[in-house]
């Protein structure tokens, strides 16, 4: 599969997850009504996944349970399609295209408490490209040449060429961004900055999330938990 039709999936894909990530559920009965706090959803899974580091095995499995709710990438893909901020509030790229700045938004934390700094961002790529990590998709990420943290907020990509699909591939669900402090964690309990929290995985049976209260876009999300629970005979 190429990455033109990979990327058509992921639009529809991930436009659903940015939706639970919202709690945008709860808006769905008419259009103007104002969205309602609280409540709990729970979610079928066909697939229980094997792990939950979307890096080193990003299936969709993975990503239903993890990306946009518990974990986020610099950038987003939002319902129209396009490329947009996410855990970073503004970027530019250079005028031949081989250096891109990222400005973090400010006071973002990791559920254990620790800031998210740019210092995690360059971390994150750097555990990607690591041959030992065995990234799957490593390959979108390779025409990365440098990855210098500025600033606490500032983090800066220099590329060996100009990649036109970087922006989009920095929105893909093997991207998010991860806690130089808990990376080992990621596989089962995965630390994040996202709307939800990790709660607990009752292997065979579920996954539960719980609300962030220190997200930092405020009023969000809508509810206080979500259980994605596996049901692999959709009969059942």
């Amino acid at each position: 599969m190429g990455i033109q039709s990979t990327r058509a999936g992921w639009i529809r894909f991930w436009g659903l997850l940015s939706c639970l990530a919202l709690g945008a559920f709860f808006a769905s009965e008419a259009p103007a009504q104002k969205p309602v706090p609280g409540g709990m959803l729970t979610i079928a899974l066909a697939a229980e996944p094997s792990g939950l580091d979307p890096t080193t095995n990003p299936s969709a499995a993975i990503k239903r349970v993890v990306h946009y709710n518990l974990l986020e990438g610099l950038l987003k893909v939002d319902r129209n399609g396009k490329v947009s901020p996410a855990l970073a509030k503004s970027y530019s790229v250079s005028k031949d295209g081989k250096e891109y700045t990222f400005v973090l938004h400010g006071g973002v934390k990791f559920h254990d408490g620790s800031p998210c700094t740019a210092e995690d961002v360059k971390f994150t790529f750097e555990r990607l490209l690591d041959p030992q990590t065995a990234a799957p998709y490593r390959m979108y990420y390779e025409a990365i040449d440098s990855i210098q943290a500025v600033d606490s907020a500032t983090v800066k990509f220099k590329m060996k060429k100009f990649d036109s699909n970087f922006l989009f591939n920095l929105a893909r669900g093997d991207a998010v961004i991860v806690s130089r402090q808990s990376a080992d964690k990621l596989k089962s309990a995965p630390v994040g900055t996202g709307p939800f929290k990790f709660g607990e995985w009752k292997r065979g049976d579920s996954v539960v999330m719980v609300k962030n209260p220190d997200y930092y876009q405020k009023g969000l999300p809508y509810l206080d938990k979500v259980t994605f629970k596996f049901i692999p005979d959709p009969s059942a």
